[in-house]
């Protein structure tokens, strides 16, 4: 797949993220051996003044929870940690992209718009949630898929998408920037 430059930092994070979980959730008895003699994962340090410790502790429970969420559960290598890390992705994507030159001739397009109405479902605890502005651009469709007020309060990772269509629409808008320079440089041997 091809991906515009400006969301290859948040991807890789993305992918990183995705591979930990799932590496974690095969080999969880391995994952939690190291820690059973330890209070927490992680501590991170922090400058802000105000508080008398200088560290934020992520507890070793978080391991309990990766435990809890079963890789063969009723929506494998998708289950509720992978959801969030996707509603996390979607949010930072879409503001990327929104603030990238490249793309601001392209907001309006389908694939953009779709992208928009997925983040403020990923904003809103992971649920399609409609204003009145946003109801005026529906339908939106990309692909198959139709964004409707019918949706409204259901989630966009449980039965409307699978995993892989995040990354096809993302595949999608980066596409959208490679025709208009497609365009530009026709326009400009024409002219010559």
């Amino acid at each position: 797949m091809t991906f515009h430059e400006s969301i290859f930092r948040a991807l890789d994070s993305f992918r990183y993220a995705l591979a930990a979980n799932v590496s974690l959730l095969v080999s969880i008895k391995q994952g939690q051996e190291p820690l059973r003699d330890l209070d927490r994962v992680l501590d991170l340090p922090y400058s802000v003044e105000g508080c008398e410790k200088r560290v934020v502790h992520v507890g070793k429970d978080i391991v309990e929870k990766v435990a809890l969420d079963s890789i063969n559960g009723p929506a494998p290598f998708f289950s509720t940690i992978t959801t969030d890390l996707y509603c996390i992705f979607t949010i930072a994507i879409k503001d990327i992209l929104w603030e990238e030159p490249d793309f601001e001739l392209h907001l309006e397009s389908p694939e953009m718009q779709f992208l928009y109405n997925l983040r403020n479902a990923a904003a809103h605890h992971g649920k399609f949630k409609f204003n009145d502005q946003t109801l005026k651009k529906l339908p939106v469709t990309w692909k198959g898929r139709t964004i409707t007020k019918e949706l409204e309060g259901k989630s966009p990772y449980d039965n409307f998408l699978k995993p892989g269509d995040l990354f096809v629409l993302l595949e999608d808008i980066s596409n959208l920037v490679k025709q208009k320079i497609s365009c530009e440089i026709m326009l400009f041997v024409a002219q010559s």
